[in-house]
C-alpha cells in the first residue's frame, strides 16, 4: 500500500478488516476538533467509493483513543499511547487509534483512509499496525493566491496539504483579498473574506494552523516585478507617498503607511485566526530608504525600529513574526549559490531585533550541507525555518538541515501548477526526514485529490493544471 507521507513503522498481517455499509467511529466527547471528525466522515464516504458511511458516536469512556467498528455495541476500552504521535492497530473486528494530540488523531485518520482497498464491490483494510511521528514539528507550506488562482485550486491544494500532514499553511494574497482598510489593496475581482473562510475551515479541520502573510517591505506592489503591475498604484496613483520612489518597497518613515499595515495585520488575523505567527515578508527590499525622508535617517536604526515595533505589537497577542532572512545577509559574504541581498546597514539590524522573530531562510540553489546561512541565524539566537523551492536536491538538503533547526517551510510561488510534486516532496521531507525512494508519484497524488476534492466531471476542476499540453512535469 502507498501511504503519503510514508509512516515510520508499518507491519501487516494476512487478515482483513471489512468496511461495511455502516461503520461507527467512537471518540472522546471532550475532543476539540469535531469539525475534523465530520470532515473525515465525509472523506470516508469518498475513499470507500461511496459504499460506506462513517457515523460519529461520542462517548465518555475513551481518552486519547478512537475506535472504528461495524458494531455499534462493541465494548470500549482505552489504549495507552507512547512515544509515537499516533498508533493504529487494525484487527478483523475493529481499528483502534491512539494519539498524543488533536492533530495526531487527524493524522492517524488520514492514514487509515489511504488504507481502504476495494475488491469487486467490497472494501477492506489490511490488518496490522502503523506507528508514526513527524521528524520536524513545524512543517509549513507557503501558498500564493494569484489572480490566476481559482478557489477550487486553492481548496484542493489546502486539503492535500492537510492530508499530507503539514502543520501550517501560509497564505499570501497577491492583490486577491478584499480589505476593509483600503479598497485599492486588491483588484476588483479579488476574493471576499467569506469566500476564503471555508478554505481556512478546511485547513483547521485537517489539523493545520493558517498563518497570514502580507509583505511589509519589499514586494509592496503585490505583483510580480517581471510583469510590471502594482495593485495599489495602478488603481490609485495618489497613494505614491506610501511607497519608496520605485513603488517596490513601503515607505517605513510614513506613519500612514505603518497604520495601514497595522490595519491589514488585524484584518488578516481576524480572518485566519491566531496561529501564533504572522509572516511579514521583508525580502528583496533593495530600495529601502531611498525616498527623501528615509534616506536622511540611519538605515540600520530605521530598519531595526520598524521591525521592533511590529513584533512588539504582535507579541501582545502572543504572535511571532516570521520574515525572510535575505536582507540580514550581507551581499558578498556568502558562497556563490547563496541569496544574500543585504548591505552593511541592513545586515547590522539583526543585532538588535527581538529573538521572537522566526527567520525563514530561503536558499533555492543550495544543494549540500551545512546550510551556512541557517547556521548563522541560529548562532545569533533565532529560530530558523529552512525554505527550499522546486529542485529535489534542494528540498532534500534543506529538509535534512531543518531537523537541526526550528522547522521546514516549503515555498511554491508561481510554479505550483507546473511542478505540483513540490507539495508531496516537501511533505515527505519534513515528515519522514529523508527522501527514501521518493518520486513524485503524481498519479497517486491525483487519486487522493479526486477523493478529497471531487471534480464532478468538470474539466476545469480536475487535476491541478488548467491545460494538458503546457505542464513542465514529465512522469
Amino acid at each position: 500500500m502507498y501511504i503519503y507521507p510514508k509512516p515510520k513503522y508499518v507491519k501487516y498481517i494476512d487478515k482483513d478488516f471489512e468496511v461495511k455499509k455502516e461503520m461507527y467511529l467512537f471518540y472522546d466527547e471532550s475532543y476539540d476538533n469535531v469539525d475534523g471528525l465530520k470532515f473525515i466522515s465525509e472523506l470516508w464516504h469518498n475513499f470507500s467509493d461511496s459504499e460506506s458511511n462513517l457515523i460519529l458516536k461520542e462517548t465518555s469512556l475513551l481518552k486519547n483513543t478512537v475506535l472504528i467498528s461495524s458494531d455499534e455495541n462493541i465494548s470500549l476500552q482505552n489504549c495507552e499511547s507512547n512515544e509515537w504521535e499516533y498508533e493504529i492497530a487494525i484487527s478483523p473486528e475493529k481499528a483502534v487509534l491512539t494519539y498524543e494530540s488533536s492533530e495526531g488523531l487527524i493524522h492517524a485518520l488520514v492514514t487509515l483512509l489511504q488504507e481502504i482497498e476495494s475488491e469487486d464491490e467490497n472494501h477492506f483494510i489490511v490488518c496490522g499496525e502503523i506507528k508514526d511521528s513527524p521528524s520536524v514539528s513545524f512543517r509549513g507550506i507557503h501558498l500564493c493566491v494569484f489572480p490566476e488562482t481559482t478557489l477550487e485550486f486553492l481548496k484542493k491544494t489546502v486539503r492535500l496539504a492537510g492530508f499530507l500532514k503539514y502543520s501550517h499553511i501560509i497564505l499570501e494574497f497577491w492583490g486577491m483579498l478584499k480589505y476593509d482598510a483600503m479598497e485599492s489593496l486588491s483588484w476588483d475581482f479579488a476574493y471576499t473574506k467569506d469566500e476564503i473562510r471555508p478554505i481556512i475551515k478546511d485547513a483547521n479541520a485537517l489539523g493545520m494552523k493558517v498563518i497570514p502573510m502580507f509583505n511589509h517591505l519589499g514586494h509592496a506592489s503585490q505583483s510580480r516585478a517581471i510583469h510590471g503591475r502594482h495593485v495599489v498604484l495602478d488603481q490609485a496613483p495618489s497613494k505614491y507617498y506610501l511607497f519608496e520612489p520605485d513603488g517596490w518597497t513601503w515607505c517605513i518613515s510614513n506613519p500612514e503607511t505603518k497604520e495601514l499595515l497595522r490595519k491589514i495585520r488585524k484584518e488578516l488575523i481576524e480572518l485566519c485566526g491566531n496561529s501564533g505567527y504572522f509572516h511579514i515578508g521583508c525580502d528583496e527590499a533593495q530600495s529601502l530608504a531611498t525616498c527623501r525622508k528615509c534616506r536622511r535617517q540611519d538605515k540600520t536604526e530605521l530598519f531595526t525600529k520598524y521591525l521592533s515595533e511590529i513584533q512588539e505589537e504582535l507579541s501582545s497577542d502572543s504572535i511571532r513574526c516570521i520574515m525572510w532572512g535575505d536582507m540580514f545577509l550581507k551581499s558578498g559574504d556568502y558562497p556563490e549559490k547563496y541569496v544574500s541581498l543585504g548591505d552593511e546597514k541592513t545586515s547590522k539590524a539583526i543585532e538588535n531585533i527581538s529573538r521572537e522573530f522566526v527567520i525563514a531562510d530561503w536558499q533555492y540553489e543550495v544543494l549540500e550541507t551545512p546550510v551556512v546561512s541557517a547556521d548563522y541565524f541560529k548562532s545569533k539566537g533565532f529560530d530558523v525555518l529552512l525554505s527550499p523551492f522546486f529542485i529535489n536536491k534542494n528540498i532534500e538538503t534543506l529538509g535534512e538541515s531543518s531537523k537541526e533547526h526550528f522547522g521546514y517551510l516549503a515555498t511554491t510561488w508561481h510554479l505550483l501548477h507546473e511542478k505540483y510534486s513540490m507539495v508531496i516532496n516537501g511533505a515527505y521531507m519534513s515528515w519522514c526526514g529523508e527522501m527514501n525512494s521518493l518520486k513524485s508519484r503524481l498519479s497517486s497524488v491525483a487519486n487522493i485529490l479526486r477523493k478529497i476534492a471531487p471534480s464532478g466531471g468538470i474539466f476545469e476542476k480536475a487535476g491541478w493544471h488548467e491545460k494538458e499540453e503546457s505542464a513542465v512535469e514529465i512522469y
